[in-house]
């Protein structure tokens, strides 16, 4: 009787308990907080997941300064619920002057047909919204807005690297660092013309209190711009640096030739290697994150910004809340490419195609998170 009794409590414990979490899950979803954002993944190919996209908005939030999402995967800021995470950006380990960054977007969605139809936003619509918009990026990680205020900030060498055969940029670079130092450092690079020297543009490389990696595009009068001049260097915008860095000081990967007065191309590659190893061991320390711990993981925040630029049928159906033939009907005039990164992706449309005629209007997004599309 006595076990029979203790079972019943056990059970009642047990079913009020899942009870109580459902309820707070749905309370939380609907509450008018402008702190709170309610994200939606839509599975987008065959071996998509919802634990993939929970790893993709850690390494976003990360990426964008925030503390917590690379200290514990227990984050207060998150609550899961396939196929919704509720974000509140309070608890996600960032400055107050990038809350109310976030505060003003999460505004500006909250009144599009999407959000008040869904009660969401799609998930690689908010990663592209603000990624993907270099001034967003540039706001909330609270970069200096010049380059003259930055480089106050460090104690530059007097040596420098000399790059002639840069496997991004199309002019020479001259590139002053200072020393790693309580894990931070300062890589400055002056895109230059090689004949008469003249400084063409500047691009910065720093190291944020969560081991994350901050770049910067600079005019040739040192003011922060939205993208690297094509003209110049291959560089694209702040999302493209994050895509090729990923969370590296990089070495170099071409042989360059030795120039008097500055550093010889042996010592230059030892110098990225060794403020690499310092950077890597700090991430090592810094980050309990399984998410993170993992730095490939990285690549399913790439997927979720693309698969949503590029979305197959399968996304689309599940972004409208329609049936496959429903859908085919719509696109049946469409054409289709795969992707040449990830073909697993499978058949893919162009994103500005399916805003077009999708049932609901929502908040507009950059064409491309990598590059400045017109």
């Amino acid at each position: 009787m006595k076990n029979n009794i203790k079972k019943y409590i056990y059970l009642f414990i047990y079913f009020t308990s899942l009870s109580c979490t459902t309820t707070t899950i749905e309370e939380y979803q609907v509450v008018n907080n402008e702190l709170q954002i309610n994200l939606k993944w839509n599975k987008s190919y065959k071996e998509d997941s919802f634990e993939k996209n929970k790893i993709a908005l850690d390494w976003f939030l990360s990426y964008l300064g925030g503390k917590n999402s690379v200290v514990t995967s227990k984050n207060e800021g998150l609550i899961y619920k396939d196929p919704i995470i509720i974000l509140n950006i309070e608890h996600a380990g960032f400055s107050e002057k990038a809350i109310t960054i976030f505060k003003n977007i999460h505004s500006q969605i909250k009144e599009t047909e999407e959000y008040k139809i869904n009660k969401t936003i799609d998930l690689g619509r908010y990663i592209t919204l603000i990624l993907g918009n270099t001034n967003n990026y540039y706001s909330i990680t609270g970069i200096s807005n010049n380059l003259n205020e930055l480089k106050q900030k460090y104690s530059l060498e007097t040596e420098k690297g000399y790059v002639n055969n840069s496997s991004i940029s199309k002019v020479h670079r001259k590139i002053a660092f200072s020393n790693y130092k309580n894990n931070s450092q300062l890589f400055l690079a002056e895109e230059i013309d090689s004949i008469t020297e003249e400084v063409l543009e500047f691009e910065t490389l720093e190291i944020m209190e969560n081991g994350q990696l901050l770049f910067g595009i600079f005019d040739k009068n040192g003011r922060l711009k939205e993208s690297a001049s094509t003209d110049i260097t291959s560089a694209g915008k702040p999302g493209k640096c994050m895509w090729c860095h990923e969370v590296n000081i990089l070495p170099f990967f071409t042989v360059q030739k030795d120039y008097k007065g500055y550093l010889s191309y042996t010592s230059f590659q030892e110098t990225l290697k060794a403020s690499n190893k310092e950077l890597r061991k700090y991430q090592d320390e810094v980050w309990t994150n399984n998410r993170l711990m993992n730095k490939q993981n990285h690549m399913f925040m790439e997927i979720a910004y693309i698969s949503y630029l590029e979305p197959s049928i399968e996304r689309i159906v599940n972004e409208w809340n329609m049936t496959e033939q429903e859908v085919e009907v719509k696109l049946r005039n469409m054409s289709t490419h795969k992707h040449k990164e990830f073909g697993f992706l499978g058949d893919l449309y162009n994103r500005k195609d399916i805003d077009a005629i999708a049932p609901f209007k929502s908040v507009n997004t950059p064409k491309s998170v990598r590059e400045t599309v017109k």
